[in-house]
């Protein structure tokens, strides 16, 4: 290690820590943590286990589907690039053939044994390889010290080594190919192995960050410019590698040389399965995003997802492009290189002006964490002139605070929104959850429709299953059109255990207008005959068409597709959620009822699912669950069909 003796110690430190922390984070965090990294392993469980880059089978299980995969030749297939996913694949069979562990029975723990080896180990060594590059080309020690500190703890990448990505391992192959350039381009070294490292890693890095082409275009161009028949011998045969094995792998899944990437926007992402339309069709959230390139720009520098809001460590980096020292350094081709390629992947990234989404849901802008080593290294010059000064250490540990905060905030789930992001949406200044449709009337029964016609006797059959294996049955039949006080009332016949030794029958009757109105169930729900039932048995009654023991109306939620009993097919629906309080009166203890249903006028009574959650006030563990599901019904309508011009309504 050639860092300054007096730093060995801080060395060897921060290296412990980062693997400590790195250990733990990977030993604490759910494997499968978003669509994304589920993508990737959905293609190695599918290599490993069945030999091929079809993911239909494993993302049968809802813990391992994703919205990150696209529909070829009647398969799904992962949207990301086969080549980082077919070597993490092998990684994994070496971890089963020594430990037995597999990604079935076995998933956190050989998922983290992948991280571990995939992750955090070339992490270390980047970090290792960084520290010898700063160390001969900087001029105190603060430079090196406040240089690999920021590498170590105030970049994002430590915050990825928790999740299997691509953007980690793209940064660490540019770590090693500034090493190996300035060794050539600097230095005047014509060791055949650095240019066999700068064409490996400069290629790998493309294979991983696909705009990382331009970044392998400019090293092979500066290389010829120092030395043309080393970069011919060594540097080309050492990039066709991964190039190749990119190509072969995308041949195997695409039939073509083009990534599924290249897709967007076409029958690939946007198609429909068993009813059920993809992701893209309809994207929500962020992904739905309509900002303007200004307010896009903005944000992806000074905003939610900004580089410099997030990590201003990096505005020393940036500022040491425009020093005058810069241009005297020896480091001035890497410095104009990074300035370049900054450049040119933000104005990339701004044409893209259909998938403004900034990466997703993720704790910084992903797509650009690949630049982080020109960053740093655009440091050096900047410490290296004012690092001695005073104000100017305080303004450093500033912003290396604000940024291992924000890398120290997401290592639990790098896979969500930024603090920063929760902050402006906390404070309504940005807002990208688009309102769910509305209703028609107001919601205030799990039964969203009565059956069109009283004279079909229209019926729809529930099921229930308790944790000890008890089935509740529940089924719902129209009895029927009668007259009360001259209004037009529909009989509810509710037969509980329809069949069985426990069988019993409730009868309703429910004012047509009043129910289409949207009034509560205590202003619908009538006794003809002259006497009314005890008032328990009327707020029994009231209870249950509510689904809940107090009056509250149902919020609109988005649409769904939900796979019933009742045909191959999922069913359009929308889902609908209410919340009361309830203190019984025999308790001094309150609970939380929740109740969400899933509604649709495909089915008679307009409901395809309704559950209750109990919860104890002030806990967040149920206390008490309970789902009906659909499994029978007199008639099914048909969903509306797709078109064009719905598919790609935004």
């Amino acid at each position: 290690m050639n860092a300054p003796s007096a730093k060995r110690p801080l060395f060897w430190f921060v290296i412990c820590v980062t693997a400590g922390l790195g250990m733990a984070a990977i030993l604490n965090v759910d494997p499968l943590l978003s669509a994304n990294d589920r993508s990737r392993w959905a293609t190695v469980w599918s290599l490993s286990e069945r030999g091929t880059y079809q993911i239909d089978e494993i993302i049968q299980n809802d813990d391992w589907d994703t919205i990150d995969k696209v529909r070829h030749d009647g398969h799904f297939y992962s949207s990301k690039p086969p080549l980082l996913p077919t070597i993490v694949a092998g990684v994994y069979e070496a971890i089963r053939a020594t430990t037995g562990w597999n990604l079935t029975d076995d998933t956190d723990r050989a998922a983290r044994s992948v991280l571990v080896i995939v992750n955090l180990l070339p992490l270390l060594i980047g970090l290792t390889v960084l520290s010898r590059f700063i160390t001969r080309y900087m001029e105190s020690e603060v430079t090196w010290a406040a240089v690999f500190l920021s590498a170590a703890f105030g970049t994002y990448l430590s915050t990825f080594s928790v999740t299997l990505n691509n953007h980690t391992p793209a940064a660490i192959s540019v770590i090693f190919v500034l090493a190996a350039l300035s060794r050539i381009v600097i230095d005047g070294s014509r060791s055949p192995g650095y240019f066999i490292v700068a064409g490996l890693f400069a290629a790998f890095a493309c294979t991983c960050e696909l705009p990382a082409a331009l970044f392998g275009v400019a090293t092979f161009l500066l290389l010829v410019k120092h030395d043309w028949l080393r970069t011919l011998l060594c540097f080309v045969p050492a990039a066709l590698i991964p190039l190749a094995a990119f190509f072969v792998t995308n041949y195997l899944v695409t039939g073509g040389v083009k990534p599924f990437y290249a897709y967007y926007g076409t029958e690939t992402y946007e198609y429909i399965h068993q009813g059920v339309p993809s992701y893209w069709m309809f994207p929500r959230g962020i992904d739905a995003n309509t900002e303007s390139t200004a307010v896009y720009f903005m944000h992806c520098v000074i905003g939610h997802h900004g580089i410099l809001s997030l990590t201003p460590i990096f505005l020393f980096g940036w500022l040491g492009w425009f020093l005058p020292k810069t241009w005297k350094s020896p480091l001035r081709i890497l410095h104009g290189l990074g300035a370049l390629l900054t450049v040119a992947i933000l104005a990339f990234y701004m044409s893209r002006t259909a998938n403004y989404n900034y990466g997703g849901n993720t704790a910084g802008l992903r797509w650009a964490f690949w630049l982080i080593p020109f960053w740093l290294v655009g440091m050096i010059p900047v410490l290296d002139a004012w690092g001695q000064r005073r104000w100017f250490q305080f303004v450093v540990g500033v912003c290396l605070s604000i940024s291992v905060y924000s890398m120290a905030s997401a290592i639990g789930n790098p896979w969500r929104p930024s603090w920063l992001f929760d902050l402006m949406k906390q404070a309504e200044w940005i807002d990208y959850d688009a309102p769910a449709p509305k209703f028609e009337r107001p919601l205030t029964t799990w039964i969203h429709s009565l059956p069109p016609d009283p004279t079909q006797k229209s019926w729809v059959e529930f099921e229930s299953s308790d944790v000890d294996g008890t089935i509740t049955t529940l089924r719902l039949t129209d009895g029927g059109r009668i007259q009360y006080a001259n209004h037009d009332a529909r009989t509810i016949i509710v037969d509980w255990n329809r069949g069985s030794a426990d069988q019993r029958r409730e009868t309703y009757y429910i004012l047509e207008e009043r129910f289409h109105a949207g009034r509560p169930p205590r202003e619908f729900l009538v006794w003809p005959g002259g006497q009314a039932p005890s008032k328990a048995a009327q707020e029994s009654a009231r209870t249950f068409f509510r689904n809940m023991p107090k009056a509250r109306g149902y919020n609109a939620d988005h649409i769904r597709y939900l796979k019933t009993p009742l045909r191959e097919d999922a069913i359009r629906c929308q889902q609908a959620a209410s919340r009361v309080r309830f203190e019984p009166n025999d308790s001094s203890q309150a609970y939380w009822y929740r109740s969400d249903v899933w509604i649709s006028d495909q089915v008679p009574f307009g409901c395809l699912r309704f559950e209750t959650t109990v919860r104890v006030d002030g806990s967040n563990e149920p206390y008490r669950y309970r789902r009906f599901d659909i499994t029978a019904a007199s008639w099914l309508g048909d969903d509306p069909p797709y078109t064009d011009k719905t598919v790609r309504q935004k």
